[in-house]
């Protein structure tokens, strides 16, 4: 709410701005960070191929792939997007209102259509 007024061009204390709601029973939406393992299990960490080298020779040889997230309103979307290496074109794109494995999925296979694709490296965080 602070950085909403700030952006309005309203310089407000954040304190004054808790005080406010609190006096008007207004309550904000605090997200919680979601666990990110199972506690007692270790991760699998798959080997690093890649070893920093993100410039490809040629088409296909090797793909980034990453998940965004877009809010609009109390609604959350969820981009997936491939780029090619090579000339850092964005090859394949698909948005959801799931971030689970059919979104990857998608991804990786709209990718695929109509290239030859073969021993291609693909990165992701």
């Amino acid at each position: 709410m602070t950085a909403t007024l700030r952006k309005m061009g309203l310089c407000v204390n954040h304190k004054k701005v808790l005080r406010i709601m609190r006096q008007n029973q207004i309550l904000s939406k605090v997200r919680r960070k979601k666990k990110k393992y199972i506690s007692g299990v270790e991760p699998v960490v798959a080997p690093h191929r890649l070893e920093r080298q993100f410039d490809a020779s040629a088409s296909n040889e090797k793909w980034f792939t990453d998940v965004t997230y877009l809010l609009f309103g109390e609604r959350t979307l969820y981009l997936s997007t491939i780029m090619d290496a090579f000339n850092r074109e964005i090859i394949s794109y698909v948005i959801s209102e799931s971030q689970a494995l059919p979104l990857a999925m998608k991804t990786l296979k709209q990718a695929m259509r109509g290239r030859k694709v073969k021993n291609v490296l693909l990165h992701s965080d």
